[in-house]
């Protein structure tokens, strides 16, 4: 299909979506970032909690926390997790997670 078959909206469309592969990153990296001052975390939480703050899996924190990556420690039979690490956002993660969004 060459340009002269498109109409001006396919056209617009295109660059609004190559636009938005572009910006996406930096919109979820910057909307996180404030996400993150607005919250008053408390200094740990249960590692179900810490899943929903950090969009990462359940496994994956479980393995974080298991290999020493996520601060965390054992009272009684609860495990509690720092929430230091939630304060410094890993903006590589927030990009690929953006990229898989948009299909990239």
């Amino acid at each position: 299909m060459s340009m002269a078959d498109l109409s001006i909206d396919d056209i617009l469309v295109a660059k609004m979506c190559a636009a938005l592969r572009v910006e996406l990153p930096a919109i979820v990296r910057d909307a996180v970032r404030e996400e993150l001052k607005r919250a008053e975390l408390p200094p740990e939480v249960s590692p179900a909690r810490y899943v929903e703050l950090s969009s990462l899996s359940p496994s994956t924190v479980r393995r974080r926390i298991s290999d020493g990556t996520i601060a965390s420690r054992k009272i009684g039979g609860r495990v509690l997790v720092s929430t230091a690490t939630l304060k410094v956002v890993d903006e590589l993660e927030i990009a690929r997670a953006a990229t898989k969004a948009i299909g990239g």
